[in-house]
């Protein structure tokens, strides 16, 4: 799909486009005729004025001065009609007195008694038939096109004749041309250019607010700034902040019903462990009542910590510089009864000794809900290992278990809230990754899932920022 900006700049190209070419060719057709005018006036005017010396004196003797004065012209320019190639601009006769145009000796001139004897001709080789209407004629030769006018002298009972290459009003019409349409071209792209930069300069504020929403995260759900604004760009960034009051009204209720009910379950619950430990029934019978609390009050605990961790923001975190090392440690010797339960074994294996900047309790959360997650899945007898390690500016915790490890398909489901993996076999809430996921994107962290090498199992390595 083309952006506005684009169809604006591509429609006003075509519509340039366009006005260019019926301009050109309108400035075209329009020169070509002017220069067709001007020559054939022309044309009409160096007939007159050559017929007019056999007007003030006997023509025989005009004949005769004409005839020298044409060899003398003749040997100045002896090629006067060759190809239909471009003439040169500059020309300089044999006279320094005069040195003419070289425009002068591409006409010609025939004189013609009115029997059909040519008297005179100039240049000595145009080879034309006697004239036999007045006026205008154009003649087609493989040497050159040529444009005539025919003058007849009744009382002389002579014929004269002018002639001109068509070339030479075609260099003239493309001369022209060149001088008026390429300063014309030239305008017309800086104008497009000029409209594109100014397209692109004011809509400007609309790329702003479109980066602006690209680079927000999914939480922050602010009002945009309407200040500064055009006046058509006010009122969809008011109704976007409009929808953004709504979807954050609803997102608030919903945290706050979370809240409120995991508050309100966990009294009942506490009462129902009391009671159910007060019964006087066999063990095997009480154990499925204790392993039910144990899961709904883990339920519930975790649906605490996530009402409290999807409100926050990252620059809200209490950062600190933590010993990673020594709060692993702790959290490791606290895990311990549940890790003997499930008859697992945790190795803590430390590649460094930097401290990392980050907030105390959520990396407690985080540490306690990676590590007791591989304690419930890796299989009995195993280590399950916690490496602590650093890689150019990022701290990096892995916590590897060897047991059914997950399934690419089921890597993506695990981040969906309340998926478990073997339902009826453990105790787990379904919410520990999607804990993990918010505490590591408060700061602003990555984490992978990945198969644990040779032996098979999960790999989950957070990959956290070191400030």
């Amino acid at each position: 799909m083309r952006s506005i900006q684009s169809r604006i700049l591509l429609g006003l190209a075509a519509l340039f486009s366009i006005a260019t070419v019926v301009l050109l060719s309108w400035t075209w057709t329009t020169t070509n005729h002017e220069v067709e005018e001007l020559y054939d006036a022309s044309l009409v005017q160096f007939t007159r004025q050559f017929s007019s010396q056999f007007l003030v004196t006997d023509y025989e003797t005009a004949l005769s001065a004409l005839e020298a004065s044409a060899k003398r012209a003749e040997a100045a320019a002896p090629t006067l009609h060759g190809s239909e190639d471009e003439y040169e601009d500059s020309y300089s006769s044999q006279n320094p007195n005069d040195p003419g145009h070289h425009y002068e000796h591409h006409l010609g001139v025939q004189v013609w008694s009115h029997v059909g004897e040519r008297l005179l001709s100039f240049p000595s080789d145009l080879n034309l038939t006697a004239p036999q209407d007045v006026g205008f004629e154009t003649l087609n030769t493989q040497a050159s096109a040529l444009r005539m006018y025919n003058l007849y002298l009744p009382e002389q009972k002579l014929w004269v004749r002018a002639t001109q290459p068509l070339s030479i009003r075609t260099e003239m019409a493309s001369e022209v041309a060149e001088h008026v349409l390429l300063p014309l071209a030239v305008v017309i792209t800086g104008l497009i250019i000029a409209i594109a930069f100014t397209i692109n300069h004011y809509l400007r504020p609309l790329k702003q607010i479109s980066q602006e929403l690209d680079y927000r995260s999914s939480d922050d759900l602010s009002p945009l700034s309407s200040q500064q604004l055009p006046q058509e760009l006010i009122t969809p960034v008011q109704s976007l902040n409009r929808m953004f009051q709504r979807v954050a009204q609803t997102l608030h209720r919903e945290r706050r019903f979370t809240s409120d009910a995991a508050h309100e379950l966990r009294t009942p619950l506490a009462a129902l462990r009391i009671h159910t430990e007060t019964l006087s029934l066999p063990q095997q019978k009480v154990q499925p009542l204790l392993q039910g609390l144990n899961r709904m009050e883990r339920v519930v605990t975790q649906l605490l910590m996530l009402a409290r961790l999807e409100p926050r923001h990252s620059n809200q975190l209490d950062k600190q510089s933590l010993d990673v090392e020594r709060l692993t440690a702790d959290l490791i010797a606290e895990l311990v009864p549940t890790a003997l339960r499930f008859h697992v074994q945790i190795e803590l294996h430390t590649q460094t000794q930097t401290n990392l900047m980050a907030e105390k309790t959520l990396l407690e959360i985080l540490l306690r809900n990676l590590i007791e997650n591989a304690v419930r899945y890796t299989r009995p007898g195993d280590t399950v290992l916690v490496t602590l390690e650093t890689d150019m500016d990022h701290y990096l915790i892995t916590v590897t278990d060897h047991g059914p490890g997950l399934s690419d398909d089921l890597k993506i489901q695990v981040l969906q809230r309340f998926y478990r993996k073997n339902k009826a076999q453990n105790e787990g809430a379904g919410l520990g990754f999607s804990i993990i996921d918010q505490i590591i994107n408060l700061h602003r962290g990555s984490f992978t899932l990945s198969d644990t090498p040779n032996t098979g199992g999960l790999s989950v390595q957070v990959k956290l920022p070191m400030t």
